[in-house]
């Protein structure tokens, strides 16, 4: 028996898979021939055979071993998405820290000295050092003629 062309698409046809024009366009292909014909008789053969087998039951112990297998499964699936998320994690910290290391870095060879002026507008107000420079004495200065009240503001 030589197999035809179109056998491939009867297991389409016996299930309903088939578009409209092309499942009566295999119809008319299996009137006429006998090979794909047969093929279509064993399919239904087949089908009639398995919804009338009766399904075969399990013992409660296989029953228990297989619903414990999934609760195990679920388990080890958890576990490594954890894990997976926690490696992903841990790499992202140590290219933050490497990241923020290296702009620290930068950032502190960037920095210019400070003025006297401006180390005195933020310093606490005390008396003046009997040894401030003038320039000192100028900051503080206008640092207590800016925090006074004076009317003008």
């Amino acid at each position: 028996m030589t197999a035809c062309e179109h056998n491939r698409k009867i297991s389409a046809y016996h299930d309903g898979e088939l578009p409209g024009e092309e499942c009566r366009d295999l119809e008319e292909h299996i009137r006429e021939c006998s090979t794909c014909a047969q093929e279509l008789e064993q399919l239904r053969s087949l089908s009639r055979l398995l919804a009338a087998a009766e399904m075969p039951g399990m013992s409660s112990d296989v029953l228990e071993r297989l619903h414990s297998s999934v609760s195990s499964v679920r388990e080890v699936f958890v576990l490594r998405t954890a894990e997976r998320v926690m490696t992903v994690a841990a790499a992202l910290l140590v290219v933050c820290a490497v990241w923020f290391w290296q702009t620290a870095g930068a950032l502190d060879s960037g920095i210019e000295r400070l003025e006297d002026w401006e180390i005195a507008a933020v310093w606490p107000q005390t008396e003046a050092p009997a040894e401030a420079s003038a320039e000192e004495m100028l900051a503080q200065w206008m640092v207590l003629d800016l925090s006074q009240e004076n009317g003008s503001d």
